[in-house]
């Protein structure tokens, strides 16, 4: 059974090498992201992609990288997940990449208020956590196959969420599905609903890359970082929410760096057991 209230800290192991290796890293301007970016950086890699929103951020964010790791490429690149186009131009950029060894999809959002995607039409948390999650994912799943390092698969890790074991998902039977998820809601329960709903639906597409990649050449799991207070998840939280969330960092939070880690777990350290696996806690489940 999953524990989906502890986020238990594990001391980090032996680093991994990563030398000679490319690894991309989507929405790395802050929170999990951002230490994942810093902490990889620390592990020997030829080359560090940035999937960023804003160009600006991501080039201040990459400075410092670069000034701890001056051996390190960098590259940041524009990515809005908010745009079908700029998820496509940016896969097409890979393609560009000598090779590709990992790519960590971290990009989410969590909303507390409703909003519709102006070029989409959709639901802003359903665009970025699944509908451009699953875009990217499902471009870069060829360019993984052909660019990875002959002596290891690609590895292809998106971050989900314990949550998405809690959905209700009531529109689940509904045809066609998109339009009722795009429906309008209010209030922080549905707020919190629409979150679950999107890391279900990534289950799902985890599940299904799964059966489309052999995991000889590319592995594709999905992980949950652990809770923490450090990140932007409770950006624009005010009240007594705010004071609740700010509770739960120090009773069962991580910082930024120890969910990183995690990462770090589920796209070095693990290898094709987890392929089309959910890894929580340290722990595989399938």
């Amino acid at each position: 059974m999953i524990d989906m209230a502890r986020t238990a800290n594990r001391p980090a192991g032996p680093a991994p090498s990563l030398a000679g290796k490319t690894t991309i890293i989507t929405g790395a301007t802050s929170g999990f992201g951002l230490a994942a970016a810093h902490l990889f950086a620390t592990l020997g890699l030829s080359k560090l992609i940035l999937g960023v929103r804003s160009v600006e951020r991501g080039e201040g964010a990459a400075a410092s990288i670069r000034k701890a790791n001056p051996n390190i490429e960098i590259g940041v690149w524009q990515l809005d997940m908010l745009d079908y186009r700029s998820v496509q131009s940016f896969a097409k950029r890979c393609e560009t990449l000598a090779s590709i060894d990992m790519a960590i999809l971290n990009a989410g959002i969590y909303k507390l208020d409703f909003a519709r995607v102006a070029v989409t039409g959709h639901e802003e948390t359903l665009q970025v956590n699944y509908l451009s999650t699953a875009l990217l994912a499902i471009l870069l799943l060829p360019i993984l196959r052909r660019k990875h390092a002959q002596a290891s698969p690609g590895r292809l890790t998106i971050v989900g969420s314990a949550l998405g074991l809690t959905s209700k998902f009531p529109e689940r039977d509904t045809v066609p599905l998109l339009p009722a998820l795009d429906a309008e809601w209010a209030g922080i329960a549905a707020a919190s609903e629409r979150y679950a709903v999107s890391k279900t639906l990534i289950f799902l597409l985890v599940l299904k890359l799964s059966q489309l990649a052999s995991p000889d050449d590319v592995v594709v799991n999905v992980v949950e970082p652990g809770f923490s207070g450090s990140t932007n998840f409770s950006t624009g939280v005010g009240g007594a929410l705010k004071l609740v969330l700010r509770v739960m960092h120090l009773l069962i939070g991580r910082t930024a760096e120890q969910g990183a880690w995690t990462y770090v777990d589920a796209a070095v350290t693990r290898g094709e057991e987890t392929h089309g696996c959910f890894l929580n806690n340290w722990e595989i489940y399938p």
